[in-house]
């Protein structure tokens, strides 16, 4: 089955697929679902099993927190081109957030059974893969540490007993 080319090249924008030539893209593709997702609809909750990748294809999914009062604490709105919920593809681990629908959505999905067999059938794909993987979390990682940065540098330093937003952060 060979991927439509308008398809392909939204595909190929993609960081997860980076480096990819059309026949790998090919079975990207093959091995992934499409969903449709109504507004509203949550995708996954906080403490629920992490098993699959998801890429957002067309509408938008917001990335939250419930809080104990009920209410969101919003962390991200992610649209089109964004994948989310990597981490369920390369450890055993639960979500640490919950996302859904802001407007109807369609979104890829990848699972980790998928991947897994991958491994075996087409080790070099799983290898480019999984290194686009690493090179999306290691960018997350980043902009978190820039985040931390600029949040510790607005409160006061370790200095007579105080210490700071990094300093709690890191369990000091």
């Amino acid at each position: 089955m060979s991927t439509p080319p308008g398809e392909r090249e939204v595909l190929r924008e993609l960081p997860l697929f980076k480096g990819l030539a059309d026949d790998e893209l090919d079975l990207m593709v093959a091995i992934m679902d499409e969903v449709a997702l109504p507004k509203g609809l949550v995708l996954f909750r906080e403490g629920t099993l992490a098993n699959s990748l998801y890429i957002v294809c067309s509408g938008a999914i917001e990335i939250f927190h419930q809080n104990a009062d009920g209410t969101r604490a919003v962390v991200a709105t992610l649209e089109q081109g964004s994948c989310l919920g990597e981490m369920g593809l390369v450890r055993s681990s639960t979500r640490a957030l919950s996302a859904s629908a802001t407007v109807n959505a369609s979104l890829w999905v990848l699972k980790r059974d998928k991947l897994e067999t991958l491994s075996l059938k087409e080790p070099r794909l799983w290898g480019k893969v999984l290194l686009n993987i690493a090179s999306i979390l290691a960018d997350r990682v980043e902009a978190l540490d820039r985040q931390v940065a600029r949040l510790s540098s607005r409160e006061d330093g370790p200095a007579e007993g105080k210490r700071g937003f990094l300093w709690r952060l890191l369990g000091g």
